[in-house]
């Protein structure tokens, strides 16, 4: 991850579409998702609308919120993750 992170930064956007297919993909991809992301403002946005081995949403957005994330969901299937506002902006 270093060396990535050297090699090309941090991003302000970070694009996911279905790329949840089990509970023990969660953490991983909120990991590497929470270590990309630009601080205060990146955003992680995700489309998901087919629920493989019924993966709740309760629990990616538990996960997202153990990493600093926390969750909007602006229509059906679509949810956005951005860094806990700490201080007014």
């Amino acid at each position: 991850m270093e060396k990535f992170l050297l090699e090309n930064g941090k991003f302000d956007t970070i694009l996911g579409a279905d790329v949840i297919y089990t509970i023990d993909s969660i953490e991983p991809l909120f990991d590497t998702v929470a270590c990309l992301l630009k601080e205060p403002h990146g955003q992680f946005i995700l489309s998901r609308y087919s629920k493989w081995h019924n993966v709740d949403d309760a629990v990616i957005i538990e996960v997202a919120k153990e990493r600093g994330l926390d969750c909007t969901r602006p229509s059906e299937g679509i949810f956005i993750f951005h860094r806990k506002n700490t201080e007014e902006d």
